[in-house]
């Protein structure tokens, strides 16, 4: 066996001289990163998200800070202490993020007799062309009750004559623009359903629907917010059909249990999702694993369809009568820029 020869140091300082110059390009960027992103955090924690670019930039806040992470992790390996002392706090609160989608925070759900429901929300996307893969999806997942988002004209020539006999009730609105439609397939008969914008600048569309849930009636809202990017990076126009859609909700609360599912172009990092997770159980963090990312999957975007999925904006939000058992997100798009989302819920005496 032949022993490997040392790297002369002569080549050695060529590569470094090489590299020298992206190193402390890296590092000065990653200073500068750290002290930005520490004062964004500090700003938040004094004002939440009175300013709009404040609120604007908390729904990439989950990204940021997991980023931050692997920065710390390098500077602290190359021991440079004003650096780590920069990072320590985004890091920090990378970590945390980290914990709380990782380590339960829950006590596992002790089985009782109760009726289930099993419910998949999905984005099947607007601009799909062949729907044959949405279809496989849906058969493959055999929800009780479906609930899709951006249903077109296109979607409801394919889907429906192939769908029709697993779910004989439906509520089908599509709408001429293809993002603003929704559409509903149960196995359970819909008693009343209702599509309604929230006659905001920037909208999308919602259905509020009356479902037989085993001679028990349950409302469902299949909701779509307008992501803030979509009016000119504006929350407030998120924020206040938000708003909207908890009034409507609230309003049925006192009559039927309640679920509030969809697409609600939100991560967990934002204030609009704080004021749905106060009053309604996010059932994927309650008793889903990982980080549960839904968005976007780009298989047909060239260089692009090799980004993962980087935030979780499909959510399933029941009232305190409905127990999320499980919750888990589909492993294939089915052709959607979105994964869907597949919870099995109980209905409490």
């Amino acid at each position: 066996m032949t022993e490997s020869k040392p790297i002369p140091s002569a080549w050695r300082s060529r590569v470094w001289l090489i590299l020298r110059p992206l190193w402390m390009v890296f590092l000065i960027t990653s200073g500068a990163y750290g002290v930005s992103l520490t004062a964004y955090i500090i700003l938040r924690g004094l004002t939440g998200e009175r300013f709009n670019s404040v609120a604007l930039i908390a729904n990439f806040l989950h990204v940021m800070v997991l980023a931050a992470v692997v920065l710390f992790v390098i500077v602290l390996i190359a021991r440079r202490w004003l650096l780590v002392t920069e990072l320590l706090l985004p890091a920090a609160t990378g970590i945390v993020y980290l914990w709380g989608v990782f380590v339960p925070t829950t006590l596992p759900i002790t089985p009782i007799a109760m009726p289930t429901l099993n419910v998949l929300s999905y984005n099947i996307y607007a601009h799909t062309g062949d729907y044959s893969a949405t279809q496989a999806v849906i058969e493959q997942a055999a929800a009780d009750i479906v609930l899709i988002q951006e249903y077109n004209f296109s979607a409801e020539a394919a889907l429906i004559p192939p769908l029709e006999t697993l779910y004989p009730y439906r509520a089908l609105d599509a709408q001429p623009i293809g993002t603003q439609g929704q559409g509903v397939l149960s196995i359970y008969p819909i008693l009343e359903s209702a599509y309604f914008q929230n006659g905001l600048p920037v909208q999308l569309g919602h259905q509020r629907l009356v479902i037989d849930f085993n001679g028990q009636p349950i409302v469902i809202y299949n909701v779509h917010p307008a992501h803030p990017l979509m009016s000119g990076g504006q929350v407030a126009n998120r924020s206040q059909d938000i708003e909207r859609l908890l009034a409507r909700a609230e309003a049925d609360a006192a009559q039927y249990p309640v679920m509030l599912i969809g697409d609600f172009n939100l991560t967990d990092q934002t204030a609009d999702y704080a004021a749905l997770s106060a009053r309604y159980t996010d059932a994927f963090a309650s008793v889903g694993y990982g980080l549960g990312y839904t968005f976007p999957n780009l298989p047909d975007f060239g260089i692009w369809q090799f980004v993962p999925p980087l935030a979780r904006i499909d959510y399933q939000f029941g009232d305190a009568r409905w127990q999320a058992i499980s919750a888990r997100v589909w492993p294939t798009a089915g052709g959607s820029d979105h994964y869907p989302l597949l919870v099995k819920w109980g209905l409490m005496g």
